[in-house]
């Protein structure tokens, strides 16, 4: 979804395709069985449900090597999806704070 959730959609590999079920067209990403858990948003680094300048602060203290972040924290940091957590991440979530993007 446009707010950085996703929703299993109970695809099934079969004879070199992904199956699944939907109702409208839209966009869809592959993702591992172990990335993101269900229900969780992308860019929540702190795990308290919001995403906003505390989660930005999160991903510079773990830019700046001041903090670890465990697996999932990792995952929902890695907001511009380019497999790296960093300051670019952090003004993607400063930037969907201050409602100048509405997604990830």
């Amino acid at each position: 979804y446009d707010n950085g959730k996703y929703v299993n959609m109970n695809a099934e590999y079969e004879e070199g395709y992904m199956v699944f079920q939907t109702e409208h067209f839209s966009h869809y990403i592959l993702t591992e069985e172990t990335a993101l858990e269900e229900n969780v948003l992308l860019g929540d680094v702190n795990e308290d449900g919001n995403i906003d300048f505390l989660d930005a602060i999160k991903v510079l203290r773990y830019d700046g090597e001041l903090v670890d972040l465990n697996d999932n924290q990792l995952l929902v940091a890695d907001v511009n999806k380019d497999n790296s957590v960093d300051f670019l991440d952090a003004i993607m979530i400063l930037r969907y704070d201050a409602e100048l993007i509405e997604g990830f």
